[in-house]
């Protein structure tokens, strides 16, 4: 038995004892703000840019997909895209049933029926997982010490991230260079959407850049805690305890569930399509052959 055998269940333990534990925090605290009364404030525009944000979300997504794809065609960098994303797809709902580790299990399966082999596709989600956490806390730290919070740390972060990067760019990986292309993208409009959600509650830009860059470092948080069903519990209490020097409690908790609507609903919309699509694309295509 290896060593990382041996480590999974008590990982698996200490998960879920932090998953249980971060579910309490934010029951506490939303008991006590009752931040439902901020959220109903929210007027017809604010609504809005939430749904608006929600498919902005989904449309980002099909990034991380194109970027997964072009590591996982290996040395077929011509094989089509749209059966890529479409297994990508899929697999995004798995993370919430039970937990986000089992979609890159669901990818394994939904990749081998559009023709990927399991090697490239599990080196591609390697890779996925590792420019997740090296682009996500680049942004983070560039916009926590440019708005002065955190700001030798955030720096050094940031430079650590970018020394992981420049390691991992060395070895030439077939498509890596389009994969980082696309989860930079990709993380920028997850900021930006994270930033204007953060706006309409706080109204103050620069106050709203901060929070977004906080928001990044508590999505990390989410991520790297597997077991929590698309980070659900350990995102909004790491967003609440690192927050407070930005928003007051009830605001924070505002934006939790606030950014959770977006990331739950872009999911849903693009895993969606996912199933839909296919149905729709043959459809079209027996209409177009009875047409002739």
């Amino acid at each position: 038995m290896n060593i990382s055998h041996k480590l999974r269940k008590p990982a698996r333990i200490v998960g879920g004892l932090l998953f249980a534990a971060s579910l309490y925090f934010i029951y506490d605290a939303a008991s006590a703000l009752q931040p439902g009364a901020r959220l109903a404030r929210l007027g017809a525009s604010e609504l809005c840019v939430v749904l608006l944000s929600s498919i902005a979300y989904a449309a980002l997504l099909t990034l991380l997909a194109i970027g997964w794809h072009e590591v996982a065609s290996g040395a077929n960098p011509h094989r089509p895209k749209l059966p890529s994303i479409i297994a990508y797809a899929r697999s995004v709902l798995a993370k919430y049933l039970p937990g986000s580790i089992f979609q890159y299990a669901s990818r394994q399966m939904f990749g081998a029926s559009a023709g990927f082999d399991q090697k490239h596709m599990a080196l591609s989600s390697m890779v996925e997982v590792a420019l997740h956490i090296i682009v996500a806390t680049m942004l983070a730290s560039a916009m926590l010490a440019l708005s002065g919070l955190w700001g030798l740390p955030a720096l050094a972060a940031g430079i650590g991230a970018a020394f992981a990067l420049a390691m991992l760019a060395a070895r030439k990986l077939p498509g890596f260079g389009q994969a980082l292309v696309s989860q930079l993208a990709f993380f920028a409009g997850f900021a930006l959407i994270a930033a204007l959600i953060a706006w309409i509650l706080i109204g103050a830009p620069t106050s709203a850049l901060t929070l977004a860059g906080i928001f990044l470092v508590a999505w990390l948080a989410g991520f790297l805690v597997p077991f929590a069903p698309g980070g659900i519990g350990i995102r909004e209490a790491a967003l609440i305890a690192l927050g407070t020097t930005v928003a007051d409690p009830a605001t924070l908790l505002s934006f939790a569930a606030l950014t959770r609507l977006v990331t739950l609903a872009g999911d849903f919309l693009f895993g969606a399509a996912g199933y839909i699509l296919p149905s729709l694309l043959m459809r079209l295509n027996r209409q177009a052959s009875a047409g002739q």
